[in-house]
C-alpha cells in the first residue's frame, strides 16, 4: 500500500484497510484543523488505486486475513466523479469477497455537488457510512471558521446523505466557540441541527487544535497595544520540548536529539508509535510532534546537578563561574568517581556536593574530595548517561544514528557535548540555542505557507544559525571502562 503524507481515518475504522482514493481535503481552509494543511489536494489517478487495491489483495492473503473493511482516505473522497466512485467500490468488492462495507469522510459542498441519484447509486453500489464534519449548527460560526457553507447549506447535505440511505455518522466540536454567549449559540443551533438532520450516529469531539492552525485574530486590548490590525494568531507545537525538536537542524534521517537545559529530553523522531513491553519497561513515552511526527524520548537528568551544585557553592560563600568549574574540572583525573545522575537523590534541590559523595561512599568508590573533582565526577556521570539512552533508543529503532543533535541552553557547554560525542562515539552537533523560540517561529511559518514543510523548515535553521560539531575523540577504551563500571553500577542497585 501506498499513501502520501500523513493519514487520518475515524476511531471507529481501526480495523479497516485504508484506501488513499484522494490527497488532502478539498476545503482545507477550516481555521481549526491542521490535519491537511501540508498536502496540495488533488485526485489519485484511478491507475493507480487499482494498483494499491491489488497490492492490498497480496498483502492481506500472505497474512491469512480478509478484508471486512474499507475505509476511502483523504478528507473527503466523495468529492470524486461519481463515476470514478462506482469503478472504485465495484473493484474493491471483486477483490475482496468478504468485503462487508465501505466507508468515508463526506464534505458538505462535495455532497451538495452530487444528485440525490448519485448518492443512491453509490450507497447501492456498497458505500455504506459517511462521516460528515458538521462542527456546528451555529451560521455565524460555520463562516467564521471557513467550513465552505452556510448553516442551510450544511443541513441539507446531511438530509441528502441519509436520505440516499447511507449511514450517516456527524462529528461536532465542543469548544469551538470559547466561552460564554457565543458557546450558548453554538449549542443550541448544534442541537437544533441534529435534530432536522437525524443522523444515526453523532459525535461530541473535543477541539484539539494542531500545530499550524489558525486561531484568529488578536483581540481589541492587543491590537491597540502593538497597532497591528491583521495579525493571525496560530497555534505551534504547544510543548517548549516539541518546538525545539522542530528547530533541530537535521539533514540526516537516522539522528537523536538531546533538548539539554536543566533536564535532558533526549530521543528520535519517528513517522509513528513505537510501543513494545521493552519500551515501556526502558520508560520511553511517544509524545506529538509537528506535521504528523512522534517524538519518542524520556526525561533524564541534565544540567540541574552542576546548577544545584554552583547554588551551594555560592550558599557557602564561594561564587565560582561556570567557566573556572570546567576548567577545575578538565584538571582532575578522569573515571575517579560515577553517580547514576538518575538516581532519586539527585532530583531535589539541596547540598548536592554532598549527595555525591555519599552517593560514592555508598557504591564503594572513592570519594570526590576537590570542586573539580565532583564536577568532573558530574559530566563523566551525565555523558554516560547519555550512552545508555542512546544505546536504548538505537536498540529499539533498530537502525544506528549518525550524528546526535544537542538543542537548548546546553549547547553552551562545549566539555560536556566534547564528552558526549567520546561516550556515545556518535558525532555531535551543538545549536541552536534558543532551539524553542527559533520552532515556534518556523511552525508559524509552515502555516503561513512561507516554508513548505519540517524539512525545509530545518534547511532554513541549518542555513540561519551556527552550530559546532564534536568528532568522537580517538582511542576511546577509558570510556568503554567506565560506561561497562556504570551499567554494573546501575544492574548492582536493581538487584
Amino acid at each position: 500500500m501506498r499513501y502520501e503524507g500523513t493519514i487520518y481515518r475515524p476511531p471507529g475504522e481501526w480495523r479497516s484497510y485504508l484506501l488513499q482514493v484522494t490527497v488532502g481535503c478539498s476545503n482545507n481552509q477550516c481555521t481549526f484543523c491542521g490535519m491537511y494543511k501540508g498536502k496540495k489536494f488533488h485526485i489519485r489517478p484511478l491507475a493507480d488505486i487499482f494498483e494499491d487495491i491489488d497490492m492490498a489483495r497480496a498483502y492481506y492473503a500472505k497474512l491469512g486475513r480478509p478484508v471486512k473493511r474499507v475505509f476511502l482516505c483523504d478528507g473527503d473522497a466523495v468529492v470524486m466523479p461519481t463515476g470514478q466512485l462506482l469503478a472504485i467500490l465495484k473493484k474493491l468488492y471483486d477483490t475482496f469477497p468478504e468485503l462487508e462495507r465501505v466507508t468515508s469522510y463526506a464534505g458538505p459542498r462535495s455532497t451538495l455537488a452530487k444528485t440525490p441519484e448519485e448518492l443512491r447509486q453509490l450507497r447501492e453500489a456498497g458505500l455504506y457510512r459517511v462521516y460528515l464534519g458538521v462542527e456546528t449548527g451555529d451560521d455565524a460560526l460555520l463562516r467564521a471558521i471557513r467550513k465552505g457553507v452556510g448553516a442551510a447549506e450544511m443541513l441539507e447535505a446531511g438530509v441528502r446523505l441519509r436520505e440516499a440511505g447511507l449511514d450517516l455518522w456527524v462529528m461536532v466540536l465542543l469548544g469551538l466557540a470559547g466561552p460564554g454567549e457565543p458557546s450558548r449559540r453554538h449549542i443550541q443551533a448544534t442541537a437544533e441541527m441534529m435534530n432536522a438532520m437525524k443522523p444515526r450516529h453523532l459525535s461530541a469531539l473535543t477541539l484539539m487544535a494542531e500545530p499550524g492552525t489558525e486561531l484568529g485574530g488578536l483581540l481589541p486590548q492587543v491590537q491597540e497595544e502593538t497597532g497591528k490590525t491583521d495579525a493571525r494568531v496560530l497555534t505551534v507545537a504547544s510543548h517548549d520540548t516539541a518546538s525545539a525538536v522542530l528547530a533541530v537542524p537535521v539533514q540526516e534521517k537516522d539522528f537523536i536529539y538531546i533538548s539539554s537545559g536543566t533536564w535532558s529530553l533526549m530521543g528520535t523522531e519517528l513517522a509513528s508509535p513505537l510501543i513494545n513491553e521493552e519500551s515501556r519497561m526502558l520508560n520511553f513515552t511517544n509524545e506529538g510532534g509537528v506535521c504528523g511526527t512522534v517524538r519518542f524520548l524520556k526525561n533524564i537528568m541534565g544540567l540541574w546537578i552542576i546548577q544545584e551544585s554552583r547554588r551551594q557553592w555560592k550558599r557557602e560563600g564561594q561564587d565560582y563561574s561556570f567557566a573556572q568549574l570546567e576548567a577545575w574540572a578538565r584538571e582532575s583525573e578522569p573515571f575517579r568517581s560515577l553517580i547514576d545522575v538518575d538516581d532519586p537523590a539527585f532530583s531535589t534541590p539541596g547540598n548536592m556536593p554532598e549527595r555525591i559523595r555519599e552517593f560514592c561512599r555508598r557504591t564503594g568508590q572513592p570519594v570526590p574530595g576537590t570542586v573539580g573533582e565532583v564536577v568532573r565526577c558530574i559530566y563523566e556521570s551525565l555523558a554516560l548517561k547519555y550512552r545508555m539512552t542512546a544505546d536504548h533508543i538505537q536498540a529499539l529503532m533498530g537502525r544506528q544514528a549518525t550524528v546526535i543533535h544537542v538543542v537548548g541552553g546546553g549547547t553552551k557547554d562545549r566539555f560536556l557535548c566534547q564528552m558526549t560525542a567520546d561516550a556515545c562515539g556518535i558525532p555531535v552537533s551543538a545549536g541552536p540555542e534558543e532551539a524553542t523560540a527559533i520552532g515556534n517561529l518556523m511552525m508559524q511559518a509552515i502555516a503561513a505557507g512561507e516554508v513548505a514543510d519540517l524539512r525545509q523548515a530545518r534547511q532554513v535553521v541549518s542555513a540561519s544559525f551556527e552550530c559546532r560539531r564534536y568528532e568522537p575523540a580517538a582511542g576511546r577504551d577509558a570510556w568503554e571502562t567506565a560506561y561497562g563500571r556504570l551499567c554494573a553500577m546501575q544492574a548492582g542497585s536493581r538487584n
